[in-house]
């Protein structure tokens, strides 16, 4: 007796989104990028807001500058291991 198994494999999703971003022009993957960076930075946002919520301060705009310089430089050492 002799059985066949065919093994059906289905994509990742990873794979499907990056096959469906293949098919795109550059204006169109900037397009996708530029959409994921948004909800990247309002999830941090809303994330910063819950933690502040209650407290005020009041900043001036190179204090405002200075805290998200330090931020950014943080989170590219964090992100590279520089």
């Amino acid at each position: 007796m002799e059985v066949n198994f065919r093994l059906q494999t289905k994509p990742s999703l990873l794979r499907e989104i990056v096959d469906e971003a293949d098919m795109l022009d550059d204006e169109g993957k900037m397009e996708i990028l530029r959409k994921i960076r948004i909800q990247k930075a309002l999830a941090m946002a809303k994330v910063l807001d819950e933690k502040l919520k209650g407290n005020t301060i009041t900043l001036s705009e190179e204090e405002i500058a200075d805290i998200v310089n330090t931020d950014r430089k943080d989170r590219y050492e964090k992100k590279t291991g520089a």
